[in-house]
């Protein structure tokens, strides 16, 4: 005869696995359904030279019939492009980190807006939308969480972690020899309260890399889960709108951490380079709108 102790026993043991499985936090990302890898050998030009190449699409540089001024500019951005190029493969060359996000630098949007653009059109025409102002908080605040819970999925995927790399590690770098700036680099107690996490946590600015950024995050990351599940169905978002703000966020963050981190890693040369390039370009081109407008005929 089954004894009713043993009984209770396997009853109380049944509940304790149902709900350690029913409280296993379920990703908010599918790995089936990410935007690309980033990769440093992908033999694509980067998002930097891409820029230059559309800021001289239509530019002649030798025209027949430029005068001395026209030809002195046409000159600068020659003389740019000639000292840019090498510049900017030695940099790529001496820093794969920086190769790696100058080329990922926008392709998480483009991803985003081919595969899931109507989803993201659905979240811009919902936030449109007239609410009152308390609803307009509850949106920021589950808009914030889906950003914390992606930094916590994405850096810890291994194939998207170089890329956080290559801006933290910078950072962090930079971050000890002035303290006073990238204070808020490692906000990862900024929704305690609203999730109930203890606020025995050590402050953000004891934090110091992003590896103990992630350990910060893990603990809270059911809570974000759960809290976010709660709000989403409170401000009765749709699911398409809901997937829309999903991406959105994510092509934010990983645009924003490539591009953050080609700021942090290009060489002073190369900026002054590109700059020296734009500046150049911009006045030959109005030098030339302003001579194409002495030619025409007035009315």
């Amino acid at each position: 005869m089954i004894s009713l102790r043993w009984l209770a026993g396997v009853m109380t043991l049944f509940t304790l696995l149902t709900r350690s499985s029913a409280a296993e936090p379920k990703p908010l990302l599918n790995p089936n359904d990410l935007p690309p890898y980033p990769s440093a050998g992908s033999p694509e030009a980067t998002h930097s030279q891409r820029n230059a190449r559309q800021l001289l699409g239509g530019i002649t540089l030798n025209p027949g019939n430029a005068d001395a001024e026209e030809q002195a500019l046409a000159k600068a951005v020659d003389d740019a492009m000639k000292q840019l190029a090498p510049a900017e493969a030695k940099a790529y060359r001496d820093d794969p980190a920086l190769l790696l996000s100058d080329t990922y630098q926008g392709k998480a949007h483009e991803w985003v807006m081919d595969r899931h653009g109507a989803e993201f059109n659905a979240s811009l025409k919902f936030s449109k939308q007239p609410r009152t102002k308390e609803a307009q908080k509850q949106l920021s605040k589950v808009v914030d969480l889906v950003d914390m819970i992606l930094f916590f999925e994405l850096a810890n995927d291994p194939n998207f972690r170089p890329l956080f790399a290559s801006f933290y590690d910078a950072a962090d770098l930079m971050r000890k020899t002035n303290k006073t700036g990238f204070q808020g680099l490692y906000d990862h107690a900024r929704n305690d309260k609203l999730i109930g996490y203890p606020s025995e946590s050590p402050p953000s600015s004891s934090i110091s890399s992003l590896e103990e950024h992630l350990g910060e995050l893990h603990k809270r990351y059911p809570l974000l889960l759960a809290k976010l599940e709660e709000l989403q169905k409170e401000a009765a978002i749709p699911p398409d709108v809901f997937a829309g703000i999903k991406f959105g966020e994510l092509y934010r963050l990983l645009d924003g951490v490539a591009q953050n981190a080609v700021l942090m890693r290009a060489p002073k040369e190369v900026e002054e380079l590109r700059q020296k390039l734009r500046t150049s370009v911009i006045q030959l081109a109005n030098l030339r709108a302003k001579r194409q407008q002495q030619l025409r005929p007035n009315r």
